[in-house]
């Protein structure tokens, strides 16, 4: 594999740099300043910006918001206070108001959203413009788990927040106003990898208990000439496949072709993975590439937005004593296990650090035939979505809405699992193409009544 074309800094992004200068320097984190202290600073700034939009679009008066306990502070113990109130774990609710030209609906499909920050930055008020945009449009109540963050709590408390918030979801359900089999996953960054791996864990125990179930059922043969006693009775025939994964192990989307269907009921109906980190260093397959050069972890290695330099040492606030724990390396699960995936988006930036994590899985879930999509922004670093001038980030905005819907499998679209590549550009050509066509028809559209002379 080689990647590497991507990785080419866009024009726009160059455009943008060259009157922004410090936007275009190496990604770097002040060495004076503790976990703590950056993550205030960070917070600080993205919270303030969050309040901004989310005054500036009206979201005041279109979503509702609460916050829920999914899991209550530590009591008892020799830790401080302080300590068990930080193992809380809470949600944030957001439900569009009902409007006047709305329909009546007792329930409404579901997101369940992780919020980037590389494990360390992110709080519930920083995400506030996002998820209230997100409810208002779609029309869907949008769960914002709150997973606690390093250094404060190392690994694996992220992950398993994730697991536990998805499951007070689904298990909140009715009081929410969620349908059930309408619930897709949404994550940015580092909250993609949660979702990753949620919706690993997930599936995987779906599959497990349909499997218990289906042992429980009567054997269909007791019907056959076995229990008659005339000889007649015959095994099923076994099921085959083309490939190494056994078929009851395989999930299908009804709107993918020529493929069939599982019978059994999942929980997530889609996924959608932003910019996502899904690997460790410890564990990314060089072998996979025509060199180490070729891959993202190199080739960006001094990129803004996300260096070598700031991954070690979020990689050391992480604190995983397991490089190798597949919660942070999904991408490697067996092929048996990622066959169970739902439905799965992902939007890419080119010259990201960590653009192969989503590529190595957009590609190993194509092999499997699980449905899949990919927008790559080419040319664009980690986190360029934060600069709201840029063409790219309002192309952003626009597909996370569109994505959702594709993941949710109610829009037209659905159908498409292709590789997009997204580049100001490339869209500005096609509209000038699209407009010349419509401009000269490939039809005469001259007067041809009684009165036209030949």
């Amino acid at each position: 594999m080689d990647f590497r074309q991507y990785g080419i800094p866009a024009r726009e992004w160059q455009r943008f740099v060259a009157a922004h200068p410090e936007a275009g320097a190496t990604a770097s984190l002040p060495d004076d300043k503790s976990g703590a202290e950056l993550q205030e600073d960070a917070n600080s700034e993205r919270r303030d910006k969050s309040q901004r939009n989310f005054e500036a679009e009206g979201l005041e008066s279109a979503v509702h918001v609460e916050e829920a306990e999914i899991r209550a502070a530590q009591k008892g113990g020799d830790g401080d206070e302080e300590a068990q109130q930080q193992d809380r774990l809470t949600a944030r609710v957001y439900t569009r108001v009902q409007r006047d030209d709305d329909l009546r609906l007792d329930k409404v499909p579901g997101v369940v959203y992780y919020h980037g920050g590389v494990y360390v930055f992110g709080t519930p008020d920083t995400e506030r413009h996002l998820c209230g945009l997100v409810a208002s449009r779609l029309r869907v109540v949008v769960v914002h788990v709150c997973y606690r963050e390093a250094p404060q709590h190392r690994h694996p408390a992220q992950h398993l927040d994730g697991k536990d918030g998805f499951e007070w979801v689904v298990s909140n359900a009715e009081r929410l106003g969620i349908d059930p089999e309408q619930i897709v996953i949404v994550g940015l960054s580092c909250g993609a990898g949660i979702a990753a791996s949620t919706t690993l864990r997930v599936c995987n125990e779906d599959a497990e208990k349909s499997e218990e179930e289906a042992r429980r059922r009567p054997d269909k043969r007791s019907k056959t000439g076995d229990d008659r006693g005339d000889g007649q009775g015959q095994d099923d025939p076994e099921l085959t496949s083309s490939d190494d994964v056994k078929p009851e192990d395989k999930v299908y989307d009804r709107s993918a072709p020529f493929v069939g269907r599982t019978a059994s009921k999942r929980r997530i109906k889609g996924l959608v993975l932003c910019v996502p980190w899904l690997l460790q260093e410890a564990c990314f397959p060089y072998h996979l590439f025509r060199s180490r050069e070729a891959t993202s972890r190199v080739q960006c290695a001094e990129a803004s937005g996300m260096s070598r330099a700031v991954y070690d040492r979020l990689c050391d606030m992480l604190g995983a004593e397991d490089q190798a724990d597949p919660l942070l390396n999904v991408p490697l699960a067996p092929d048996a296990e990622l066959a169970r995936f739902p439905r799965t988006a992902f939007m890419i930036a080119g010259m990201d650090f960590f653009r192969d994590d989503g590529l190595i899985l957009a590609e190993r879930l194509k092999s499997l035939r699980v449905p899949r999509r990919v927008h790559m922004f080419k040319g664009m670093p980690h986190g360029f979505r934060k600069f709201d001038d840029l063409w790219s980030s309002q192309r952003f905005d626009e597909l996370l809405l569109l994505l959702m819907n594709w993941a949710l499998g109610r829009t037209i679209s659905s159908i498409d699992v292709g590789f997009h590549v997204e580049q100001q550009e490339m869209h500005e050509r096609e509209a000038k193409s699209l407009v010349s066509r419509v401009q000269s028809p490939p039809y005469d559209t001259r007067h041809t009544g009684a009165d036209r002379t030949t």
